[in-house]
């Protein structure tokens, strides 16, 4: 499960929307602010995705707690604890608007993190199966 957070910027409402695809959960999140952070976190908590695709500067260091530049971050995990529970987290540009310019590196982002996580996955049941053969 993968869930992905971004800014959906709409003058007409105000009101946080959430879409759930099979697997693939998005969160469309209006003005994510530190206001709200908690919100997001019980909603991480909830879904427990295995990776949360954060899009753009402003809402990685919103929801990481710490200045993040995508452009120095590009493929680099996080780890955040929440609840107890760690999640990981990857910073990619925010392929709309002005970051349509960065749409390809957004691309080859999403790309490489689900082929990353699907690896590490797979090689952790592997491991984990290997243990109990011995």
């Amino acid at each position: 499960v993968i869930l992905i957070i971004f800014n959906m910027k709409n003058k007409s409402t105000k009101k946080r929307r959430i879409f759930y695809n099979l697997n693939l959960h998005i969160c469309f999140l209006i003005f994510v602010t530190k206001e709200y952070l908690h919100l997001i976190e019980q909603e991480i908590d909830i879904i427990k995705p295995k990776v949360i695709i954060l899009f753009g500067n402003q809402v990685s260091s919103i929801v990481l707690g710490q200045k993040i530049s995508v452009s120095t971050v590009r493929k680099q995990p996080f780890i955040k604890n929440i609840n107890g529970t760690n999640y990981t987290f990857y910073s990619v540009y925010y392929p709309v608007g002005n970051g349509h310019f960065n749409i390809d590196k957004s691309i080859e982002d999403i790309k490489w993190i689900i082929k990353e996580e699907i690896n590490r996955h797979y090689e952790q049941k592997t491991a984990k199966t290997d243990c109990n053969l011995e």
